[in-house]
């Protein structure tokens, strides 16, 4: 018998928490218009007998603060009334979900309370407080949305309990009257997902309007699905050029899907295409004549913008596939949604859920798998969910002054990366399927290698036997990853190994490291899919609709991202497979100096800095002289004989200077370079000295966060935290602003370069597949629009007058040019070729 079970009423017997911490009831339920139902106590609540008073508790309130509720005026309970725990990795008792016999037991007490408490509206905080007032499952597919939650019947007789007095009834209730649901994530979920902290914000705050009534109010919508419009197609049209937009959606069948390059848009035919000019309106039309010269018409109007979700990346290429043209503005929420929330998904069903709440999630099997019927009900939904986000995005841009920035910027340059994924990279197939070979062999070899050192056969690919080898078998420290139901849970991924690999020495380990990243090498960079011209055709996008089991989908600090497959971190190694497209054609890289460290210094306004990169002098050499008190030529001396690799004082200081600008800690710092932490703490001393200016910078954008809650760039662009994320902070202004200038020079140089060489960007860098004859053009070309000057980044400094000292025209940054036979070789670029084309790499 356990300490609590003697203060356990006699109702709990037989339940599997019999033995655990509580009961928690806190005070007697009383009526409210609002409950906030949660899981089960934790240790803080069992200890004091007081729901949601833990760390949990602290993040409600402070939702609730921020959304205008009072906690004294809302009821707070739990669905299981003592505390469900497992062991965690340390041996001591950690929160674990109650099972469904654990909550059937439980459920007389909360039964109890909602006779009771009868609220309009019950705010279900987490996945078990939505399943059992719903019955719905997964939370991440209804939070934010209102549900029909359980009836509120009364007690069908007296029945004693710690709720009431002996023969207490409220007699006063309505058998079977229903209330209301909103789910909610729980707060001890956004305390590990601190990112998802404004959904809850934005959940909660409809808490408020809706707890004032207890039936679902919905806004009738009316939906077409006769495969026809209900009116003339010219009504339509009229009701199109004075809303000044539309919004389609488009169904197709067919379409090939490559393993490694994403949908085949030449594939397939379009089946279903829906319009809107207004919300709660929709119309499914069948893809006859009739609807392709609409949409002829209306694509082809420079006065109608064309509004999309995700049409970027499918709808409008899918269209102009199949000759349509589009004219006049176009408008993604997929890609506003990214402006405006770049920490969270950017899916439909998931932007629907805070613009369109009242449509019950509608996309997967239920649409795609139930018949044409279903197909043409779910394609009105999408086009009324993105009508209704349209128009609130499109006030959101304006009223955080980024409307310039969407329309001037992230639109422009969406046609130009579509351009670049079209034209590919050219791939020497052989060599790659020689590197392929040679890779998987390794990987055998190694594999062979390990079982003979440890004397027993193992299934390296098996995660749980890896998890028995490593942690068990070697002693080596558990590796924990984030699960969503789980919490903290042992892994063997990729990031486990690789934190490892810092930690450890150990042979049989280094072996299997190795073999993971031989596997990765072939299976991400080396099994492509080229076209029949032996082309690959990446994606390039500033956004992207997350594929199942993803979970990002889109860089936060705006940079471009890669994918199917990624381009943005391919090996050196890799790189030298990626060639010209003839052999009359060579390659050309640009790439920024040292662009976030130069941004970082004009948006400081630091003086020492400025001096230094005026006099065009090797920042980090310079660096490296001061903080680690030596010559300049003892510097250089000494990173010629380390080959500018480990050992080098340059390479050191590069590392802790982009160390700190990452947010990094000397702590973590000296781990990675194998340093005393003493000696660390005196460098970072020391650079703190030089480099005033830019200390305090760093520091006040600390200050900003805590006062704002968000960041802004020189262009707009903003990036909203919600916790102490230090190491985003710092690198945000100078990495965010080179993000876009990346988008604003892209569709200059589609402009201004030979037809068709713009290829591809990884990070700030720029790669071109031009004719020999028009290479010195294209690189000129290529160095002056990448060199010109930015005085809005000059303006937006902490010291404007101190950059222009340096900068009177305008900040602007250098950049490298070098050409090469391969993309590998660009990297240093091929001085005879170089010298051959008449091109100066500098």
């Amino acid at each position: 018998m356990s300490q609590f079970s003697d203060i356990k009423p006699s109702w709990c017997m037989g339940c599997p928490l019999y033995e655990a911490p509580g009961p928690v009831f806190a005070q007697p339920p009383r009526p409210a218009a609002i409950l906030l139902l949660g899981e089960a106590p934790g240790r803080d609540e069992v200890q004091l007998n007081k729901n949601f008073i833990g760390g949990a508790g602290r993040v409600l309130r402070t939702w609730l603060r921020q959304t205008g509720l009072d906690i004294d005026e809302c009821e707070v309970r739990n669905v299981v009334k003592c505390r469900p725990t497992t062991e965690g990795a340390s041996g001591k008792p950690i929160d674990r979900a109650p099972t469904e016999a654990e909550i059937r037991h439980c459920a007389h007490f909360l039964a109890e309370e909602l006779a009771t408490i009868r609220p309009n509206l019950i705010v279900a905080l987490g996945a078990t407080a939505l399943y059992v007032s719903t019955g719905c499952s997964p939370i991440s597919a209804y939070r934010g949305r209102i549900l029909e939650g359980p009836a509120l019947r009364p007690l069908q007789k007296p029945t004693p309990s710690p709720l009431h007095k002996e023969g207490q009834v409220n007699a006063t209730q309505t058998a079977g009257e229903a209330c209301k649901v909103l789910p909610v994530y729980h707060p001890a979920f956004i305390m590990r997902q601190q990112e998802l902290w404004p959904l809850a914000v934005h959940d909660l705050a409809r808490a408020k309007v809706e707890g004032q009534f207890r039936e679902i109010r919905q806004h009738k919508t009316y939906y077409t699905t006769t495969g026809s419009l209900p009116y003339h197609a010219a009504e339509f049209t009229a009701l199109a050029r004075a809303a000044g937009y539309v919004v389609f959606d488009l169904e197709a069948e067919g379409i090939v899907r490559h393993k490694n390059k994403g949908l085949d848009l030449g594939t397939g035919q379009i089946t279903v295409m829906g319009l809107t000019t207004r919300p709660y309106e929709a119309h499914a039309l069948h893809f006859t004549p009739d609807t392709q010269q609409l949409c002829h018409e209306l694509f082809n109007d420079p006065a109608v913008e064309k509004v999309t979700q995700n049409g970027e990346g499918f709808d409008i290429p899918y269209c102009e596939h199949r000759s349509f043209n589009f004219a006049g503005p176009s408008f993604d929420t997929l890609q506003a949604f990214h402006l405006t929330n770049s920490d969270l998904e950017k899916n439909l069903d998931f932007i629907a859920s805070l613009y369109a709440a009242d449509i019950p999630p509608w996309k997967g099997d239920a649409m795609y798998k139930s018949g044409f019927d279903a197909l043409k009900l779910g394609n009105c939904k999408d086009v009324d969910a993105t009508c209704r986000a349209y128009l609130s995005l499109r006030d959101e841009l304006r009223n955080l002054d980024m409307h310039d920035l969407y329309y001037k910027s992230v639109m422009p340059l969406q046609p130009v990366l579509r351009k670049m994924t079209a034209r590919g990279l050219r791939q020497n197939e052989a060599q790659a399927h020689k590197m392929s070979f040679g890779a998987r062999r390794l990987a055998k070899e190694l594999e062979e290698k390990i079982k003979r050192v440890i004397g027993f056969d193992v299934n390296l690919d098996s995660p749980q036997q890896l998890r028995k080898l490593l942690y068990d078998t070697m002693g080596l420290p558990t590796q924990y990853k984030k699960d969503k139901k789980r919490g903290q849970i042992p892994t063997v991924d990729d990031n486990a190994l690789d934190e490892l690999a810092k930690v450890t020495a150990q042979p049989i380990f280094a072996l299997i490291h190795k073999r993971r990243k031989v596997l990765k090498l072939d299976s991400t960079y080396l099994q492509t899919e080229p076209d029949d011209a032996g082309f690959v055709h990446y994606h390039i996008g500033s956004a992207k609709a997350a594929e199942k089991g993803e979970k990002g989908s889109g860089a936060r600090n705006g940079r471009l991202i890669s994918w199917s497959p990624n381009f943005q971190n391919q090996p050196l190694e890799v790189r030298e497979l990626y060639i010209p497209d003839t052999p009359e054609h060579v390659l050309i890289e640009a790439d920024w100096s040292q662009i976030e460290w130069r941004l970082a210094m004009v948006l400081a306004g630091e003086p020492f800095g400025l001096e230094l990169l005026s006099q065009n002098v090797d920042n980090h050499t310079t660096v490296a002289a001061e903080c680690f008190e030596l010559p300049i030529a003892e510097v250089l001396r000494r990173d010629a004989e380390a080959g500018g690799g480990w050992g080098s004082p340059r390479f050191e200081t590069k590392f802790i200077v982009y160390g700190l600008g990452y947010g990094r800690g000397a702590t973590d710092i000296a781990k990675q370079l194998g340093r005393d932490i003493t000696w660390v703490e005196r460098f970072i001393q020391r650079f703190r000295t030089r480099f005033p200016i830019y200390w305090r910078w760093r520091d006040s954008l600390e200050r900003q966060v805590s006062k704002d809650s968000y960041l802004r760039n020189a262009f707009g662009r903003r990036r909203w935290w919600y916790t102490r994320q230090v190491t985003e902070m710092y690198n945000f202004p100078p990495s965010s602003t080179a993000a876009d200038m990346m988008y604003l020079i892209l569709p200059q140089l589609e402009r201004e370069l030979p037809h068709e060489a713009l290829r591809l960007t990884v990070h700030d860098s720029i790669l071109l597949s031009v004719p020999k004859d028009l290479a010195k053009t294209a690189a000129d070309t290529l160095r002056g629009v990448m060199h010109q000057h930015w005085r809005n980044i000059v303006e937006y400094s902490d010291r404007p007058n101190t950059v222009r000292h340096y900068y009177p025209d305008g900040w602007f940054c250098p950049c490298d040019v070098h050409v090469g036979l391969n993309w590998r070789e660009c990297k240093k670029g091929n001085k005879q070729l170089t010298q051959y084309l008449n091109i100066t790499e500098a």
